[in-house]
């Protein structure tokens, strides 16, 4: 029904996110769930409420960036626990949303198909990018025949990778996960 700050909102100084709706919800799994793009540290605390759920974090967001919140399947009725679709929250706490965005297919070679629930990191760009040691700045997941698309981008270069990351710490473990990548930068 409703969202503060609204879907969209420019000039945001706020330290929380609520989302509100018409129906009894249960939040499930929201730290495995939901996206925050750009990645954020996860210090923040959840509060659920019959009708909605309010995420209130400890520190500021940055100035001048567009995060974008992808809820996914954390959010579900309560009676029949269908999951609520496209349930994402696009703010800046500058004066434009950031618009730019990156699209495409993870696929493992070796069984021809699309992966599921690969995570697919955007890098800002440098010479020394250790992906077993930095996370990255936009990512997301993806869908079940390996396509994603991450939206809300600003303007830079860029590095981007896939990993399978079977830990959820968004940082490639070599011992344990595949990976693929694109050698060009991003621009």
């Amino acid at each position: 029904v409703m969202s503060i700050p609204a879907n969209q909102s420019k000039n945001y100084k706020g330290k929380s996110i609520e989302i509100q709706f018409d129906e009894y919800i249960n939040v499930d799994n929201l730290q495995q769930q939901l996206l925050i793009t750009p990645s954020t540290e996860p210090f923040f605390t959840t509060k659920a409420m019959p009708k909605g759920v309010r995420i209130t974090f400890e520190d500021s967001f940055q100035p001048n960036t567009t995060y974008s919140f992808n809820f996914r399947e954390a959010i579900k009725d309560i009676t029949e626990r269908n999951p609520a679709k496209n349930v994402r929250i696009v703010f800046s706490t500058g004066g434009i949303i950031d618009s730019l965005s990156i699209e495409g297919n993870v696929e493992d070679i070796v069984e021809n198909k699309g992966l599921l629930d690969a995570t697919v990191g955007v890098y800002r760009y440098s010479d020394t990018l250790k992906i077993n040691k930095m996370k990255p700045y936009y990512f997301t997941k993806t869908d079940s025949t390996g396509n994603f698309k991450i939206e809300n981008v600003a303007a830079g270069k860029y590095r981007i990778y896939a990993i399978t990351d079977v830990n959820s710490n968004l940082l490639y473990d070599e011992t344990k996960e595949k990976i693929g990548f694109i050698t060009d930068t991003l621009e």
